[in-house]
């Protein structure tokens, strides 16, 4: 996508289609990361999808026992008969006596006024006091951690009880924030912590602010998706279990839906479509090995060019394929024609000579910098984190954004 804006496209003219919404959270942190704009279109962003505030909430008391605004969400979800007035008077008592909330439910039997819900109170309080003090002693990773508190707190099965027609959406949301919490982990290694994670999380929920108006990448359910076109379109995730899903893999008549949902998906791209399939990935919070989507293996062989990501080859020293083929792929409404891009293999060496960026640490407050698609800027903040900078850069064509050193790839002018 930087490439293509920095050839003359707009952010605007990509559109990512997935099958799942839970597989939309790893372009919105890259993206991020990287301070490519974009929007949700159709649904809600992965952090503001109600079971994900609840479970960051969760992680955030156990950082923080004196984080009032997300106690006050948790302690009664589920539900434990827990009243809106018990802790309204228990936040009072708190203000009165000079302790947190969470001091105050702790002790609630030696307050009179909240007493007779000193047991309901005792229970939660200490079932989150063992999650402090595990968290506080380092003997769990923030992954293995959630995934206990998850199970703790029965939040699966409250999700099933609570909106059983949404259940499944909303129980892969909440695995998807387990795969998430195991990447943070790779990348941050000896340093990652529960405190680190929670501060990405809040960068990537305010990082751009972004203009809903404004020249965005577009991200999409395919189902969202029916009716609008793009000249670039991407189809990640096409592997058999994720799509077709798993559900439907022994259901010839639901297998026939997602076949005609694959034609929707194909058809929206005007110029150029690129689908993907990884020979493994993290879903859900376990690692699998999926076969290519049997769509993806209905599409004509000469109507498709073969390629294998440039980064894989890379870091693997895999061959890296020339694109094989010609033909092209009708698509669109207007019937225009879109190159069709699959993952697959070839026998030419790919021998990268990029130019290396800067270690993250070495960029300070004044440096000027420059990046491929945003051009000049000043380095107005640098701030540590985990094993990554934050720099803040007011660019000279785009303005200020927020982007992390170790994927930005900036070059250090002075």
């Amino acid at each position: 996508i930087l490439e293509g804006v920095s050839a003359g496209r707009k952010f605007s003219d990509y559109a990512i289609l997935y099958r799942m919404n839970s597989q939309s959270v790893m372009f919105e942190r890259m993206f991020a990361k990287q301070g490519i704009p974009h929007r949700i279109i159709g649904g809600t962003r992965f952090f503001d999808r109600k079971e994900v505030r609840d479970m960051i909430s969760y992680l955030s008391v156990v950082n923080n026992p004196g984080d009032e605004i997300r106690l006050r969400r948790v302690i009664n979800t589920p539900k434990r008969g827990i009243g809106d007035r018990t802790v309204d008077t228990a936040a009072q008592i708190g203000q009165q006596v000079g302790e947190s909330l969470f001091e105050v439910i702790s002790h609630a039997s030696e307050y009179p006024p909240i007493s007779r819900a000193a047991g309901k109170l005792a229970q939660f309080s200490g079932m989150m006091q063992e999650f402090i003090d595990k968290n506080e002693s380092g003997g769990l990773l923030p992954s293995e951690l959630y995934g206990e508190l998850l199970e703790r707190i029965g939040y699966v099965e409250f999700l099933r009880e609570d909106e059983p027609e949404k259940a499944e959406d909303r129980i892969e949301n909440v695995q998807e924030l387990s795969s998430m919490l195991q990447r943070y982990e790779q990348e941050a290694g000896e340093e990652a912590s529960l405190s680190g994670f929670l501060e990405e999380v809040a960068l990537f929920t305010d990082i751009d602010n972004y203009d809903h108006d404004a020249d965005s990448v577009v991200l999409m359910t395919i189902h969202s998706a029916k009716g609008l076109e793009f000249p670039v379109v991407f189809l990640p995730g096409w592997e058999e279990g994720i799509f077709p899903g798993m559900s439907v893999l022994y259901n010839p008549a639901e297998v026939e839906e997602e076949r005609r949902l694959a034609y929707v998906a194909i058809t929206r791209a005007r110029e150029e479509l690129l689908i993907y399939n990884a020979e493994s990935r993290m879903i859900f919070g376990t690692t699998s090995r999926n076969k290519l989507s049997r769509f993806a293996e209905e599409i004509p062989e000469e109507l498709v060019e073969r390629s294998r990501s440039r980064e894989y080859a890379y870091r693997t020293g895999v061959t890296m394929p020339t694109f094989t083929g010609g033909g092209v792929a009708q698509a669109g409404g207007q019937g225009q024609d879109a190159r069709t891009k699959q993952g697959g293999f070839s026998s030419q060496i790919y021998k990268p000579n990029p130019v290396k960026p800067a270690p993250a640490g070495t960029f300070r407050a004044g440096d000027s910098v420059e990046h491929k698609t945003f051009g000049t800027g000043l380095v107005l903040t640098a701030t540590p984190m985990a094993n990554d900078t934050l720099l803040e850069i007011a660019f000279e064509k785009v303005g200020t954004k927020k982007l992390f050193a170790n994927f930005a790839r900036l070059n250090k002018l002075s």
